[in-house]
């Protein structure tokens, strides 16, 4: 499922049964090998939404094929949190 929130379209998916490419091996594995995460729990304008911790976003998006300006730029910026956080 895609959500469209101010032109930035959020991907939702989740299903157990993720499949990504990996682009080392040349095949297609399962995401969430250890079965999907708890989520987060935020509020966004009133609304109580899960989301995926930030490692897996990390993750995940260091897996695409296609690498889109946003996706590198994500990467970077919850790296920093996250060593922010230490």
């Amino acid at each position: 499922m895609e959500l469209n929130v101010s032109n930035q379209i959020l991907s939702i998916c989740p299903t157990k049964n993720l499949k990504l490419f990996n682009n080392k091996r040349g095949k297609y594995e399962i995401f969430y090998k250890k079965g999907i995460q708890k989520p987060n729990m935020i509020f966004f304008n009133g609304l109580k939404i899960p989301v995926s911790p930030k490692l897996k976003v990390i993750k995940m998006k260091e897996v695409l094929a296609f690498k889109k300006t946003t996706d590198k730029k994500d990467i970077l910026e919850l790296k920093k949190l996250l060593k922010n956080k230490k």
